[in-house]
C-alpha cells in the first residue's frame, strides 16, 4: 500500500491517496495573518483502523513545515496529531 498526500488548492484541501485512490482529505482555510486553519479531516470509514488518518496528518504537517506555514488545527483529530 502506497500513500501520498497532495495539496489540491482548487478544493482548499489536502487529499490522501492510497494506491492512487482518494481515501481521505483535510480541508484548510488561509487566515489573514498567513497561517492556515485546518477545520476538518476525514478518512473513508471502510478503511478505519489502518493508520490512514495519521498518514494524512503527517503529510499535511510535513508539507506546511516545508513551506514555512504555521498550521492552526481546529479539527480535534488534526490537533491531536500535531507534531510537538
Amino acid at each position: 500500500m502506497a500513500t501520498e498526500v497532495i495539496d489540491v488548492p482548487e478544493r482548499s484541501r489536502y487529499e490522501l491517496l492510497l494506491d492512487g485512490e482518494l481515501v481521505g482529505w483535510a480541508d484548510y482555510r488561509p487566515l489573514p495573518d498567513g497561517r492556515l486553519a485546518l477545520p476538518y479531516a476525514q478518512v473513508d470509514r471502510a478503511r478505519s483502523g489502518q493508520g490512514l488518518g495519521s498518514a494524512l496528518a503527517a503529510g499535511v504537517y510535513a508539507d506546511l513545515a516545508a513551506r514555512g506555514v504555521e498550521p492552526v488545527p481546529t479539527c480535534g483529530f488534526m490537533a491531536s496529531r500535531r507534531p510537538r
